[in-house]
């Protein structure tokens, strides 16, 4: 009887859960140090080409304006189509020390911030601190995926959350390799 009551609520579920926006926020922050010019470093993390071939996920970033740049990730779903994002963000920079991709408008439904410092630890040393922040807004769960009302924002929040820590560790699995060639 309580495996019927859970089937006839299902679709109750899934209606309330398309009426109330949602957002998910996610943040990673690392660091590494390596045997490496730190001006190397800034160059694969603030160089467009680079990074697309660097970062997992990215699967285009072009130019939309004088400054301002689409990312637009892909990441595979189960039992749905990939779950694409469009991030428009401006590089910003001080010095030769700090890269921050940041998105244009705090308002965009897909925001993103990627802030990379640089530190010099010895003649050949470098330090990056990484941090990416990520926030994700839709109109209700049910259109983040068709089951998502039934999963819950709890578990996509995780899932979201691992998906940036791989990407992130990945790409920097990649800029090490990068650094040593």
């Amino acid at each position: 009887m309580k495996a019927l009551a859970g089937v006839l609520c299902l679709p109750v579920l899934l209606v309330s859960a398309q009426a109330e926006p949602v957002r998910f926020e996610v943040t990673h922050r690392t660091v590494r140090q390596w045997s490496a010019p730190p001006e190397a470093v800034l160059w694969h993390v603030r160089q467009p080409g680079s990074l697309r071939e660097l970062l997992p996920g990215l699967r285009r970033i072009e130019p939309l304006s004088e400054g301002v740049w689409l990312w637009e990730t892909e990441t595979r779903v189960p039992f749905s189509a990939p779950q694409r994002n469009h991030f428009r963000v401006r590089l910003l920079t001080e010095g030769d020390s700090l890269a921050i991709w940041r998105s244009v408008s705090e308002e965009d439904p897909d925001w993103m911030e990627c802030r990379a410092r640089l530190r010099r630890t010895g003649p050949a040393q470098v330090r990056l601190e990484l941090e990416f922040r990520i926030r994700l807004e839709r109109p209700s769960l049910a259109a983040v995926h068709w089951l998502a009302p039934v999963l819950g924002k709890r578990f996509l929040q995780e899932r979201i959350q691992e998906r940036l820590v791989e990407m992130v560790e990945t790409f920097l699995e990649r800029l090490e390799k990068r650094l040593r060639t």
